[in-house]
């Protein structure tokens, strides 16, 4: 069971950085150094939809550091899609500085045979992207979208501070930003563990596949982790090209300006996949309650313990939560209240179906129940054990993506 709309994954944190001003209001929700994980939802363009997202990022570049965070993403988390971002090197004269590059297919050439002479067999490996996310990516290029405008826009305003410095020196530069307008590419993107800075390499790898439209480190790994699985996880590689691979990459890099403006415009434009509203959201977390109670029978079959005549009674609410989607963790807050004041709550049960679609039921104490480990959307229901006769009882039901409250009053 899908936990999560969208993981998106970077190499390197630079890339994070940058891919977080497009995604607001991001919580971390592990402190495990070696598990770093931020959840945020994002609104449809339209509202209509909420989308759920996990981001992360490497802490190392490469293939193997990709393959372990993409396997850990998809065994804790089980997203629909994966989208890995981030800056990518140019493999053809047709793909600009700035631009987009949409990974059709994944061509990892680190396979191979090392032979005679010291050259190098390559037995590489082809990983097909997902069919959806590459549609949608397809229409988000077509048309005119805010991801476009705003490259512009930011161009532009690098080109004025850059006119304010050197001029000459800096003039092909500054011309070059005055017209940037990006593509987007869609095609075969290498990957394997060289920074590549060589027209020689590029052209050897070109040799092997002529349609390689740029090059990277970390989509290998991404869609080996994503793909070779009984049921495979859509995944897509999305980036935007910071340099042309060749001898001249460190000084393009030392520019800082193009490297900064693919860092921007690749997150822009998986910002604006996302909220476009062509995908179909799960609702993660997204719940509505309804505290109508089915009185004390029910919970005399839940709650085992014998209640003193006078001293207690019980109380069901079998659909208090109404889950429209999955849920990471639920928590319940109840506060009972009688004539004579506040009560406590002697016992408690909540039944909860899991994302396996087990049923669960959880005894508590208190005034609190937290359910963990995901939840498929069923209803969740309530059995308590109160310290007396309740007149009022408050719930206060909170998941990742939303909190409520609401009332039960008695009738008598």
């Amino acid at each position: 069971m899908n936990l999560f709309d969208f993981a998106i994954v970077t190499g390197m944190k630079e890339e994070f950085d940058e891919l977080q001003k497009y995604l607001p209001s991001l919580v971390l929700i592990s402190n495990n150094p070696s598990e770093i994980w931020y959840r945020t939802t994002l609104a449809s363009k339209d509202n209509t939809k909420r989308y759920s997202i996990l981001i992360s990022y490497q802490s190392q570049m490469g293939g193997f550091h990709a393959i372990s965070l993409t396997e850990a993403i998809i065994e804790k988390w089980q997203p629909s899609y994966i989208i890995l971002t981030g800056i990518a090197g140019s493999f053809h004269e047709s793909v600009k500085l700035g631009d987009i590059i949409v990974a059709q297919q994944v061509f990892y050439y680190d396979m191979g045979k090392a032979a005679a002479g010291n050259k190098i067999q390559y037995r590489p490996q082809g990983y097909p992207c997902s069919v959806t996310l590459i549609r949608q990516a397809e229409l988000i290029a077509s048309g005119k979208f805010n991801w476009l405008q705003e490259a512009v826009k930011s161009a532009k305003s690098k080109a004025k501070k850059l006119k304010k410095g050197n001029a000459e020196k800096q003039a092909p530069v500054v011309d070059a930003l005055n017209a940037h307008h990006p593509r987007v590419h869609f095609g075969t993107v290498a990957s394997g563990s060289l920074v590549i800075a060589s027209k020689k390499k590029k052209n050897e790898l070109l040799s092997l596949h002529g349609k390689i439209i740029g090059c990277e480190m970390e989509g290998a790994g991404v869609m080996h982790a994503s793909f070779y699985r009984e049921t495979p996880t859509n995944a897509i590689v999305i980036k935007s090209i910071s340099d042309n691979a060749d001898e001249q990459k460190t000084q393009t890099d030392d520019q800082g300006v193009w490297r900064q403006m693919a860092l921007e415009n690749s997150s822009r434009f998986v910002a604006e996949l996302i909220t476009s509203n062509y995908f179909r959201a799960l609702n993660t977390g997204l719940f509505e309650l309804n505290p109508a109670s089915q009185g004390p029978g029910p919970a005399r079959d839940e709650i085992k313990q014998r209640v003193t005549p006078g001293m207690g009674s019980l109380l069901s609410f079998e659909q208090l939560v109404i889950l429209h989607g999955p849920a990471v963790f639920l928590t319940i807050g109840i506060s009972a209240s009688g004539a004579a004041g506040a009560l406590n709550i002697l016992q408690g049960v909540a039944i909860y179906t899991d994302k396996d679609q087990n049923i669960h039921k959880v005894p508590f104490t208190g005034n609190h129940v937290e359910i963990n480990g995901g939840l498929y959307p069923k209803p969740v229901g309530l059995y308590l054990m109160i310290a007396g006769t309740a007149s009022e009882i408050k719930f206060n039901v909170s998941t990742w993506s939303m909190e409520k409250q609401i009332s039960w009053k008695s009738n008598k």
